[in-house]
This record gives C-alpha cells, sequence and structure tokens, in this order.
C-alpha cells in the first residue's frame, strides 16, 4: 500500500491518495479522500495473465463536484509468440469499442 497525503499552503489536508498494489506490482485499487476524508472516487483494475489490465473501473462518489456515476472499460489483447501484445481493444462500459490498437514487436 502506498499513501500519499497533499497540503494546502497552510497546512490543511487537501486529500489523501490510497494506492494497493499486488505481488506482480499492478495497481489493483486507487482511493481518494478528500479534505473530510471523505471518499471521492475509487480506481479498481483487474489484471491477466500477461499482467496486462483486463477490466478499469472508476467510481466517482457524490459530492458538491460531482454526481455520483461509475464506469467499467474491457481490455482485449491479441499476443504473439513471445507474450507481447500487438493488438489491444477497449471496449467502453456500453459494450462498443471505442479503441484499437495495433503494435509491432521487435526481437533481436
Amino acid at each position: 500500500m502506498l499513501e500519499k497525503i497533499s497540503y494546502d499552503y497552510n497546512g490543511k489536508q487537501e486529500k489523501r491518495m490510497v494506492n494497493t498494489y499486488d505481488a506482480n506490482d499492478n495497481r489493483l485499487t486507487y482511493e481518494e479522500y478528500d479534505e473530510n476524508n471523505v471518499l471521492a472516487q475509487r480506481i479498481t483494475e483487474t489484471y491477466n495473465q500477461y499482467n496486462d489490465v483486463k477490466e478499469y473501473t472508476i467510481f466517482y462518489a457524490e459530492n458538491s463536484k460531482t454526481r455520483r456515476s461509475e464506469s467499467t472499460t474491457k481490455y482485449w489483447y491479441k499476443y504473439d509468440k513471445k507474450g507481447n501484445w500487438t493488438q489491444r481493444t477497449t471496449i467502453d462500459k456500453d459494450g462498443y469499442y471505442s479503441d484499437h490498437v495495433k503494435r509491432t514487436n521487435s526481437y533481436y
């Protein structure tokens, strides 16, 4: 777990950010708390067997600045023989393809 607290010029806490990680150093959660230590947003990520993000969910708590909302993005990958991804497709919260990336890996 990694925690960071930011303060204003008067020393008052502005926000607190907490990250948790798995054994492979993949971030599992990011939580951000406001100046009153009330949860403002949470990001959760899950990973596939290649340690690539499989699912990314962001949650915004309702407060004076935002309405409560949650959105999940899913990722699909195609891999080469060495286990590196060559194609990544992003699927948005409504199930639509929102991004498609192709890349070529060179090995020496």
